[in-house]
């Protein structure tokens, strides 16, 4: 029995789940977002919330692979920074002015962390979204503009909702998640897509030790335990 339906079900409200709820909302699909905690932001409230200019796209993606260590093929990182240069636009069309970043003494060059790898160059200075105080961190700023925008197309979200466990039909299709809501719990039909936006596993103690080797202190939403990778695991996704 499912107890909501829609088109595209987002997990995780944060810049990528708010980004992913608007994009599918105006390419004609009904969507809902899932949230674990009791309000939205993610990480991205956390961040200076900048976008990145790109000088020269061949340079970038040399420069990209150069810190990658092989892992991520050429054509992936092409894929990102070609999409990475429409974000001014696209946000632009959301309503917001883009500014340049001033706020922060990292990284050590103008524009990169390591200048001198090939194709550092060819990356160009970060942009963030003007306040309209002129107090707030970008984050804080980058996340008003995006969750102003889930209000006014009247996005359903689900709070205090943490999804639990993906569901599949009989031909191992994501066809939708169980979530604990306030109430008890709650299943949601996709269908179109299921989409996971819920951070990572950094405020994840064992998963830390698992994959990598250390305790480290973490830096971010407290909500990132690494709940979007299990599930993806039990469906039968592979880390990379």
């Amino acid at each position: 029995m499912w107890h909501k339906e829609a088109d595209v079900l987002v997990v995780g409200y944060g810049g990528a789940g708010a980004t992913a709820a608007i994009t599918a909302h105006d390419a004609g699909a009904k969507v809902i977002i899932l949230e674990k905690n009791p309000e939205g932001g993610g990480n991205t409230r956390y961040s200076n919330g900048t976008v990145r200019e790109f000088l020269d796209i061949e340079k970038a993606v040399t420069y990209i692979e150069g810190f990658s260590f092989g892992i991520v093929h050429r054509d992936m990182i092409r894929t990102f920074v070609e999409e990475c240069t429409k974000s001014p636009e696209w946000l632009k069309r959301l309503g917001a002015e883009l500014v340049p970043h001033t706020g922060s003494i990292f990284p050590p060059a103008p524009a990169v962390v390591f200048p001198h790898l090939p194709g550092a160059d060819g990356i160009g200075p970060k942009r963030q979204v003007k306040g309209t105080t002129g107090r707030e961190a970008g984050g804080v700023n980058m996340w008003g503009l995006l969750s102003r925008n889930v209000e006014e197309r009247k996005i359903e979200i689900l709070f205090s909702t943490a999804a639990k466990q993906l569901m599949m039909n009989e031909n191992r299709e994501v066809i939708g998640a169980i979530a604990d809501g306030p109430t008890g719990e709650i299943r949601v039909k996709s269908k179109r897509a299921t989409i996971m936006t819920c951070g990572g596993f950094e405020f994840n103690t064992e998963m830390q030790l698992q994959y990598l080797g250390l305790k480290f202190g973490a830096l971010g939403n407290p909500g990132n335990t690494g709940d979007g990778i299990k599930m993806a695991q039990e469906v039968g996704a592979d880390l990379w």
